[in-house]
């Protein structure tokens, strides 16, 4: 290879580089070269300047499922925010507790909540 190209190329030199495995595989060859200058179609701007590297295109990752929209404002009212904090906590209650009694008081006042966290449905369900 190396007879070949030289012809071309001024002080051309090769390098093999090797993986690590059965038989130690050749993954890429390097070459390096003497530049040339004064060729008819480079000018002084061309020969001066370097190749900087292309910007890596990234993405900003994030959990959120695709179907959520990133634009979403919440427009709960403020005075229904205790009552809906309250409400999560009777649920988290109902899961904790074991005794009938306080189950059975526990979803009363579940209940009570719906009612009342009611008209805070949308009218809209979601559409994909």
């Amino acid at each position: 290879m190396l007879p070949e190209l030289s012809p071309f190329f001024e002080d051309l030199e090769y390098k093999v580089i090797k993986g690590s495995g059965r038989g130690t595989p050749i993954k890429s060859y390097v070459f390096k070269f003497k530049k040339q200058s004064g060729l008819p179609y480079q000018t002084e701007n061309v020969i001066n300047t370097t190749a900087s590297p292309k910007p890596k295109k990234t993405t900003k990752k994030t959990n959120a499922p695709k179907w959520s929209d990133p634009d979403y404002k919440n427009e709960t009212p403020e005075d229904k925010k205790p009552l809906l904090e309250e409400y999560k906590q009777v649920c988290l209650e109902i899961t904790k507790t074991k005794d009938e009694d306080e189950l059975e008081r526990l979803y009363k006042r579940k209940d009570e909540l719906s009612k009342i966290l009611k008209p805070l449905d949308n009218e809209e369900p979601y559409k994909k």
